[in-house]
């Protein structure tokens, strides 16, 4: 392989890379929402063990509970997907750089990381459907409290 030829496969792996940086960013978003949805799980499960915590209180913390807990699962499963994803690109980046005769292996692992930040993106949709209901019942059991 010719020097010339190097540096255009570095070039050609630069394209990954950026997408490996943007899941990078996804992944730090989507911990963060990851560890505040499991912090407000412990804050709810601590006021219903909590025994002056009223029984409408309790009703409303076990109905949200139910939809923490989905939107946790969603939430953690667009984590593992997005990281599940950046490797798929690294894994590109390193065929690109090492092996430009193999472009059908390289376009096949482009295209399976971008399905899977599509994936991951649809979760995160999903998740934020359900913070909007979460948040719904809150409200509403705040308009409700004597």
């Amino acid at each position: 392989m010719t020097a010339a030829e190097v540096v255009a496969n570095i070039g050609t792996a630069l394209t990954p890379v950026v997408v490996i940086t943007v899941t990078a960013l996804l992944a730090n978003g989507l911990g963060s929402k990851h560890a505040e949805l499991a912090a407000r799980i412990r804050d709810l499960t601590a006021e219903l063990r909590d025994e002056s915590t009223s029984e409408r209180r309790r009703s409303s913390i076990l109905a949200q509970l139910a939809s923490f807990e989905t939107r946790q699962k969603l939430a953690h499963s667009a984590h593992v997907v997005i990281y599940a994803s950046t490797l798929v690109l690294v894994l590109l980046v390193v065929l690109l750089t090492f092996q430009s005769a193999h472009a059908a292996v390289a376009a096949t692992l482009f295209v399976i990381g971008l399905v899977g930040i599509s994936a991951a993106l649809a979760l995160e949709i999903g998740e934020l459907l359900m913070a909007n209901r979460t948040i719904a019942r809150e409200l509403e059991d705040n308009r409700q409290a004597p």
